[in-house]
């Protein structure tokens, strides 16, 4: 069984050289074949003229930060996923507050004076790999090939749920959705 897993972990602490901070970030991603990106509206385009002179595209999110946090509650919970034992995520996502406005809407943010960037970002990828519907496929250049760009399609991703071991050892086997 194949599974999609984060191996790497980067946060920035101040003060640090935003340009610097892409160019480190986008070698990163280089490194992992990586190129496109998602990220909020934070600094206008600044960020996606950014990553673009380096070769990767960042393509604004979809969805607020509140709905990533609701939609990775049930992948954690579900035993779908598994976090890395990294402790600035696991302190970000712990801190997280859940508040209802007049209106009943609800909102999932950080606490005042504290941060959320790290789980933010995780959260963003483990609802966008978990609802994605077609594996990624990675370009190679033509100067690597000597061809034209041949494209290579992932191997089909599966989660993996540890609590599938278990199922045999309940009477009755796991309750099933």
């Amino acid at each position: 069984m194949v599974t999609r897993s984060s191996s790497a972990v980067r946060e920035n602490k101040p003060p640090f050289s935003p340009e610097a901070c892409v160019s480190d970030h986008a070698a990163l991603l280089k490194s992992y074949r990586v190129t496109k990106v998602y990220g909020d509206f934070y600094a206008g385009l600044w960020p996606r003229e950014r990553y673009q002179q380096h070769g990767i595209s960042y393509v604004p999110a979809s969805k607020p930060k509140s709905d990533l946090y609701r939609d990775l509650l049930p992948l954690i919970n579900g035993g779908r996923i598994e976090l890395l034992d990294h402790p600035k995520s696991i302190n970000q996502l712990c801190a997280l507050e859940r508040k209802t406005a007049r209106s009943g809407r609800d909102s999932i943010d950080h606490p005042p004076k504290q941060h959320d960037d790290v789980i933010n970002a995780i959260a963003g990828a483990a609802t966008m790999a978990h609802t994605a519907t077609k594996a990624p496929s990675f370009h190679v250049p033509p100067t690597i090939t000597r061809t034209t760009a041949v494209e290579f399609q992932a191997p089909d991703i599966r989660f993996h749920d540890p609590m599938a071991s278990y199922a045999s050892m309940l009477p009755g086997g796991w309750p099933r959705e």
